[in-house]
This record gives C-alpha cells, structure tokens and sequence, in this order.
C-alpha cells in the first residue's frame, strides 16, 4: 500500500550528513550524503578488481581514499553522522564478512572489514559496513521506485545477483544479517550446478556474468547468431549489453539466452510475492536499464507462476541507478530507524 512519504523537502535546520561508500567490482564511489538523498559531493575511482580472496587488499586500498575524502572542504564543514560502506558479500550485522569464497573454501574465517577500518582510519565517526545489494535497496526505498510503499522486494542484476527486502517499513536483516541474498535462490534444482555447490542458483542463470557466458558457450557449440557480426570469434569481446543488442534485433540465440534470465528471474519473484506480498518488486543494475524489454518478460513469468490475488503486483525499474549505493549506505544512519 503506498503511503505519504514521510522524508519531504529538505529543511536546512533538520538536515544531517553521512558518508555513503559503493566498493563495487571494479570502482569505488564515495558521496557526501544529506538526509533528503542528495549527493553534495561525489569521487569516483578505477579501483583493483574487488577479489574475495583479497579482502584485506581491498580494504586497505579504500583506507586512504576515505581519509583524503573527509578532509576535502566541502566534507569536512558539515557534522557527518558516520561512514558506511557498501561492498558485495555475506556480512553480518557487525559488519564481518563472513562468507565469499566460492567454491566453497572450508579455510574461510571470515574477515572484520567493520573491524579494519575501525583500527586504521583514525576517525572518531560511527562506520558501517552492510552488504552493496541491501544498501542499494535501502536507497531505492527511501529515494528511489519504492518511495512510499511499506513493503518492497528489491533484485540486483549485475555482474551478480543479489536483493534486499523491506518489511513493514524496514530493512530485513534476518537473525544474523544474511537475509536478501536472492541470487541464491534456485529457479532449477535439476540446473547447472553453481561454484556455491548448489544446482539451479539464479545467479547462474540471470546475472549479467552468465548472461555473456551462457551466450559465449552456445556461440562455441557453433549455434548461428547475429553475435559473430558484432565480434567475429573474439568470444571474449561478448558482453551482456551486446547480447541484448542483439535480442532485440531478433537474434534466436540472443533471445533464448535473454529469456532465460528473465524467466528465471520470474520465477524467484513468483515465490518471493508467495512469501511476503510486497507492495511491489524493483529490479535494479546493470541489466535493469534494458527497460521494459527485459522487465515485461519477467513480470509475464511472474503471472504464469502466480495465484491471481498477486496479479496487480507491480516490476518497476530503479530510478537512482548507479547511485542507489552509495545514497542507501549513507542513509543506513539515519532512515532506518526514522521512516
């Protein structure tokens, strides 16, 4: 049920600030972020491919950019209510990342990324560490395609899947932090068999990773395809995006994979709308800016696999785009806890 948004015109003398911080897979963005979602500053930067085998690298390498970030002008004027950085994983509430590694690594320990930046960036200022796909989802809610609803199911479809659920005006955490990870929903439990060790993850089926593989393994068993007039045999050159070019010029084998991920996409929403009957399902990344061409496909799977009561469930785009991180991270201090 849509709601008046509580979260109006920004007024100067309720405004606070935070730090919303986006390590994604090859880039970081930190924004200086009001309470009425606006962005007053932004850097962005080329960063070392985010590899869960090196976290520690990772985190390190953000340390400085944090630092030199605080002490810029336009930063350091305002009362900042504390530093939150968004970072793919499963992270617990105390920000510990506490799973990453696939395959399945039994040496994995888990790594203190709340814990690291606590001990070495010497700011008295409360820090966050939340997973990238919830604290996206937190932004849309807030700011974004969810603004004024009470319930929101939010999928992340980029490199990989992940989600985030808002309940009755809340973030979902679940009992230990891990809730929203949907691209470990399986849509096929006869399906490929994922470096998770489960068989069927939507992962591998939809993220924008196994859309270009998945098209790149048909091109090897020598299926015809508009695809070789856009990179002859440099498979490699195959991306998600040319893909989706291609789908829409009507390539067979372009579409089968297009709609694969769609459907399989579908499928895992038809159970969610089952379990919560949210107000409505977002879909966000990458993949999400194909639009209705890609949305339709997955609400019509939706409805083919649903009971007629979730029929007038809407499937909106994100409308903060590459920004929904770095704005719900830094609205993680405050938001949650006053909408």
């Amino acid at each position: 049920m849509k709601r008046e948004s509580e979260l109006g015109p920004h007024n100067a003398s309720q405004a606070r600030y935070a730090i919303g911080i986006d390590r994604g897979q090859t880039n970081i963005r930190i924004g200086l972020v009001r309470n009425d979602g606006k962005i007053l500053k932004l850097v962005s930067k080329e960063s070392p491919v985010l590899s869960m085998e090196d976290l520690t690298g990772a985190g390190e390498h953000m340390i400085p950019l944090i630092q030199q970030f605080v002490a810029l002008p336009e930063v350091s004027y305002v009362k900042l209510d504390g530093i939150a950085v968004a970072i793919a994983g499963v992270i617990n509430r105390e920000g510990v990342i506490v799973d990453s590694k696939h395959p399945k690594d039994p040496l994995w320990k888990g790594y203190d990324l709340r814990g690291l930046f606590l001990d070495k960036l010497e700011i008295d200022l409360p820090i966050i560490v939340e997973n990238d796909s919830k604290a996206a989802t937190w932004g849309e809610y807030l700011f974004g395609a969810g603004r004024g609803f009470d319930h929101m199911i939010c999928i992340t479809v980029g490199t990989g899947i992940g989600g985030g659920l808002i309940l009755n005006r809340k973030m979902f955490h679940g009992s230990d932090g891990y809730a929203g990870l949907l691209g470990f929903i399986s849509v096929d439990r006869f399906g490929k068999r994922c470096p998770c060790g489960m068989l069927g993850c939507l992962n591998d089926y939809a993220s924008g990773t196994d859309i270009r593989k998945n098209a790149r393994l048909l091109l090897e068993k020598g299926e015809p395809s508009l695809l070789h007039e856009f990179v002859g045999d440099s498979y490699d050159d195959i991306t998600s995006e040319i893909v989706f070019m291609a789908a829409r010029k009507g390539d067979e084998l372009s579409c089968q994979v297009v709609w694969e991920a769609a459907d399989a996409i579908g499928l895992a929403v038809a159970g969610l709308v089952h379990s919560l009957n949210p107000d409505l399902v977002v879909i966000g990344g990458g993949i999400a800016e194909q639009g209705v061409f890609f949305l339709d496909r997955i609400r019509q799977t939706m409805l083919e696999n649903s009971i007629d009561c979730y029929s007038n469930i809407p499937i909106k785009q994100t409308t903060l785009g590459d920004f929904a991180g770095t704005i719900g991270a830094a609205a993680l201090f405050w938001g949650e806890n006053e909408v």
